[in-house]
């Protein structure tokens, strides 16, 4: 229903201004660019951003910074994404967001085929305050890649550290699969 929303959207942005006024150019710029105007779309999201940093609204910046990220990396734009990554970081005072962000960007370098970077990524999750799934993610995806950059052995004891924290006692099948792997590659 992203039609009807946009000429919603469209309707409210024609009324005198008010507080949402930003929040509702957001939610146009991503009914743009769900409706591939992507030029517009893209517009009005560097303009919430402009806004938004004007107003000091970290919330709204971070929306429509996480929106941009998201199609950068949809139209397959990595460098680009990571660019924005980088920027989004700057005004980030969030541990929990920020290392959310440095996970991503480690995945964002995966699809590049940048490994070193990835590891860097993923281990710049750690020094921030991660969530659970975050922290768990991260050094998952960084003992597989130390893995699959022929690091075996260092692989292999990240993994036996998850395992043995006790701290990720639920994700011991998924441990366990991915310690198989490094044995039978070993």
């Amino acid at each position: 229903e992203y039609a009807r929303a946009q000429r919603k959207f469209i309707e409210l942005a024609g009324l005198p201004e008010s507080e949402y006024a930003s929040e509702n150019k957001l939610w146009l710029a991503k009914t743009h660019l769900q409706l591939r105007n992507f030029d517009e779309g893209l517009k009005l999201i560097e303009e919430v951003k402009t806004e938004a940093q004007q107003k000091e609204d970290t919330e709204l910046y971070s929306s429509a910074s996480i929106t941009k990220i998201g199609f950068l990396v949809y139209r397959e734009e990595y460098t680009n994404a990571i660019n924005e990554c980088q920027n989004f970081l700057k005004s980030l005072d969030d541990d929990e967001m920020t290392a959310l962000v440095w996970y991503q960007m480690g995945k964002i370098y995966l699809k590049q085929g940048d490994n070193e970077n990835a590891l860097k990524a993923f281990s710049s999750v750690l020094d921030f305050s991660p969530t659970f799934d975050v922290e768990f993610e991260s050094k998952l995806e960084h003992a597989l890649l130390l893995k699959d950059m022929g690091k075996l052995d260092e692989g292999e004891e990240e993994i036996n550290d998850l395992l043995n924290s006790g701290k990720f006692k639920n994700e011991t099948g998924q441990l366990m699969y991915e310690l198989g792997n490094i044995h039978y590659e070993k």
